[in-house]
């Protein structure tokens, strides 16, 4: 007896009726999955008779399966099935949280921002994303408080949307002093807004007094000159955005006024009548 040559199958099914037009002589089906799928689904057939022998080789999610069908006499047909699974196109976020808190104005199709941080901030807040579905794959990376985060999102059919955050911290602006001592006592009237002063030191007076001041802040830069006793003491604070002031302090010895002498001797005795006030004697 001739053996069988016959290598058509009588029908090929995929879970789900995706072949829904079979023909045995139509060797190449397409199917397309649905966004999600995981697995494969299950694949039957019916031989074409009974010496067939028909062996399924999986070609995965993405990929072609094949089922080879064998006749009795080894001819061989292999038909064929072209699995696509459906992917997302989303690759917007539905939100980013910095600190805990929503990022203010985000909006999904705008992907610049920027985030000022407060003063003295040295680490970045954390970062939380908000995927806008489950077949995002997101990459966040950083660059320091003073710096571009850039976050990738990749969409399941691999296109992306990349947002930057662009983080800059706070820089202080005082530059005043909140206090300013000689030896220890307030400089009179002194109004951190007023920059100018003048101390007189008592007569007499060879050594610069003690000068010392309170920052506002521990962000400021603060330079002295000192003038000496009779010059300009100067106390320059600079902040830390770069303004600065300069306090002048205006320092002066007190001088004597007095042109008077307290008595005048002749051949060491006190001359008669004298009196400070009087500039002119006569002496016998």
């Amino acid at each position: 007896m001739e053996a069988s040559s016959y290598t058509y199958l009588q029908d090929l099914k995929v879970e789900g009726g995706y072949i829904t037009n079979f023909s045995p002589e139509q060797m190449t089906y397409y199917v397309n999955l649905p966004i999600g799928t995981t697995t494969l689904p299950k694949i039957t057939w019916t031989a074409g008779d009974e010496f067939q022998s028909i062996a399924l080789t999986e070609g995965g999610l993405d990929g072609t399966t094949r089922v080879t069908v064998t006749a009795g006499n080894g001819d061989q047909a292999v038909y064929k099935i072209v699995f696509s699974t459906e992917k997302s196109e989303i690759s917007t976020l539905a939100g980013i949280n910095i600190g805990g808190e929503p990022l203010a104005g985000f909006d999904p199709n705008t992907t610049t921002y920027n985030y000022t941080l407060p003063i003295g901030t040295t680490e970045l807040p954390t970062i939380e994303i908000v995927k806008g579905d489950e077949y995002q794959t997101v990459n966040v990376v950083t660059a320091g408080v003073n710096g571009r985060t850039r976050i990738t999102v990749t969409a399941g059919d691999g296109s992306t949307t990349v947002y930057q955050i662009v983080f800059s911290v706070q820089m202080a602006t005082n530059a005043t002093l909140k206090s300013i001592k000689v030896n220890g006592v307030e400089l009179e009237g002194y109004n951190p807004e007023v920059t100018e002063y003048y101390y007189n030191l008592p007569q007499g007076t060879t050594q610069m007094p003690e000068v010392t001041y309170v920052q506002n802040d521990e962000y400021q830069t603060v330079t002295v000159r000192n003038g000496g006793l009779n010059g300009d003491y100067k106390i320059t604070v600079r902040s830390q955005s770069g303004n600065s002031n300069t306090y002048i302090i205006h320092f002066s010895v007190t001088t004597s006024s007095n042109t008077a002498l307290k008595m005048i001797y002749l051949n060491g005795t006190e001359l008669a009548g004298f009196n400070p006030e009087k500039t002119d004697y006569s002496v016998n």
